[in-house]
Formats: structure tokens, sequence, C-alpha cells
């Protein structure tokens, strides 16, 4: 409530007067990193999450520490650090739906398509992703990847009109 009521630099600020073994607390973690996104401030964030443990958590660390990464102009690193995040994730579709969720609000597209695509391989039934990517890929104008995508997961849900009359459509472009 502080970042909104205040701004993110006094919440920060605030967070980092608390005794230090609060700031192991990965919810204090989250709020901070929150915090210095906002501030736009990707040292600190870089600093924050980099040779640290967040247990299960792990893969939205090394997400953050691409967001960082590319923001700071680190391409490679970035990369890297995102498919560090994706392989952490891949066994779990909630992980791989905050990672495409934090994505997109950082405003990151490949990344989030990424997420997406690792969601429907994985765990193909996972309606979502399907639904998220489609309409990623609608928003881009990629056709190409419309009819890519459809003609996967057609086979898969051969009695489903709406998807079969998509594809139809798709093709005829």
């Amino acid at each position: 409530w502080m970042i909104l009521a205040e701004n993110p630099q006094i919440a920060l600020n605030w967070l980092r007067s608390l005794p230090p073994q609060t700031e192991t607390n990965q919810t204090v973690q989250l709020v901070m990193t929150d915090c210095q996104i906002d501030l736009k401030d990707w040292d600190g964030l870089l600093a924050a999450v980099q040779k640290k443990d967040w247990g299960k958590a792990e893969f939205y660390r090394f997400a953050l520490e691409s967001l960082a990464q590319h923001s700071l102009g680190q391409n490679a690193a970035s990369q890297a650090a995102w498919q560090r995040a994706l392989r952490l994730a891949s066994d779990q579709p909630d992980h791989l739906a905050q990672m495409a969720q934090a994505a997109g609000l950082w405003g990151l597209t490949p990344e989030k398509v990424a997420a997406l695509q690792e969601a429907i391989d994985k765990f193909p039934q996972e309606k979502w992703a399907v639904d998220q990517l489609t309409a990623q890929l609608y928003a881009d104008g990629n056709t190409r990847g419309l009819e890519e995508l459809l003609s996967r997961i057609q086979p898969a849900n051969p009695d489903d009109v709406r998807l079969e009359n998509n594809l139809a459509n798709v093709l005829l472009l």
C-alpha cells in the first residue's frame, strides 16, 4: 500500500530500514524488487537478485535478473537468464503463467511468447496459454505464427469448431 499511497522510493527506504533478518523474507524481497522496477533502478534490482537462493521462486529471480539485464542493454546475459528461468519454471504451468504475465507487464513480448510457447509445449491441455498466445500473435499481426500455432494444436482438438474455423480463416490470409 505504501508504494501506491506514497511512492516507491519512500517504500523502498522504509523496507531497507527494517531489521536485516526481514530482508530474507521472500514477500519483502518481492516488494523491494517491485519498488526497484517502478523506480527503474536496474543496477539495484540486479544486485538484489544476483547470487541469492529464492527456493521455489528461483525461476522468478532469474526472470527479474533478465529484466534488469535487458534494461541495462546486456542482451546476451538477459537471454541467458530468461532461458534459465524458463528451464526452472517448465515443470509448473502456474510458474510459466507467472513468467508470461510478468514479461507482458514489463513489455518483453518475445519473452512472453517464449513462456507461452513453453507452456503449450509442456502442458498442451492448458487452454489459457493457447488463448494468450493466440491473442499476442493476433495483436502483433503475426499471421504465420498464428497459422503454425493453430495447425499444431488443431489435431489434438478435432471437435473444436471454433479452432477449426480460426485455422481456416488464417489459412485464407
